[in-house]
């Protein structure tokens, strides 16, 4: 059986529009985790539910369920079509679906789906244009499925707090690894005073989430990608409990 996996709603939906119009596709499932965070030694989805929520990180509520059924599916898969995104956690997924699946398994990369939206193949009620796909499919190419799982093996054993792939490399991490940039790039916003006097309550709710999504985008390349915003409010609020982030009020 052929499976197409990919790693975000707008991706699956699509490749459902797509298989709706009768393209041929596999199965489609979605992997429903991020693994750039937290403990990686224990991957069953209660674990990884339990570890996620843990962190402070928010999740569906079906998480758990829909983990199952992503896991139930791969393990049916003779041939694997993975969907990459330019981020960080489709890069490390990537490495821990190739560990889930036996070694003769095919597994073929596909790149660009962020680029082929629903709204760009919809053309009417009764067409949808599927060309975009099929280049992207043309260009896929071959991945090998023991040194995809034999990377994955390796970020296990260090089990680091957070994970990135730099350049398209995954490494671990120390959670700290960019306070150094998220201290100096606070700091310059400070400086610039963009905000008007602000409560505890109000930073929380509105400075920090825009910070956040700030250093997301001024920091993906060093990360590989746009790392969940989630993560860099985590760090400020560390830091400013830490005293060695301040903002003016």
């Amino acid at each position: 059986m052929l499976v197409d996996v990919c790693f975000d709603s707008t991706s699956e939906s699509t490749l459902k529009l797509a298989a709706r119009e009768d393209y041929s596709l596999g199965e489609i499932a979605v992997f429903p985790d991020s693994v750039c965070f937290g403990a990686i030694n224990t991957m069953t989805p209660k674990e990884r539910k339990s570890e996620l929520l843990r962190l402070g990180y928010s999740i569906d509520q079906d998480f758990e369920q829909r983990y199952k059924a992503f896991l139930t599916i791969v393990a049916q898969a003779e041939a694997l079509r993975v969907w990459m995104l330019p981020y960080p956690y489709a890069a490390l997924g990537l490495l821990y679906i190739s560990s889930l699946v036996d070694p003769q398994t095919k597994l073929q990369g596909i790149k660009g789906i962020e680029l082929v939206t629903p709204s760009i193949l919809w053309l009417d009620d009764k067409h949808v244009n599927t060309a975009f796909l099929t280049e992207l499919i043309d260009a896929g190419f071959d991945l090998d499925q023991k040194t995809c799982a034999q990377q994955w093996q390796k970020l296990v054993k260090e089990n680091a707090p957070l994970r990135l792939a730099p350049n398209g490399v995954p490494i671990s991490c120390n959670e700290d690894v960019l306070d150094e940039d998220i201290i100096a790039f606070c700091k310059a916003y400070d400086a610039a005073n963009p905000y008007k006097s602000m409560s505890e309550e109000e930073k929380q709710q509105y400075l920090l989430p825009n910070i956040a999504w700030r250093l997301m985008e001024s920091l993906s390349q060093k990360t590989g990608g746009m790392l969940n915003p989630d993560f860099y409010q985590f760090r400020i609020t560390k830091l400013m409990q830490k005293g060695i982030i301040t903002f003016k009020v």
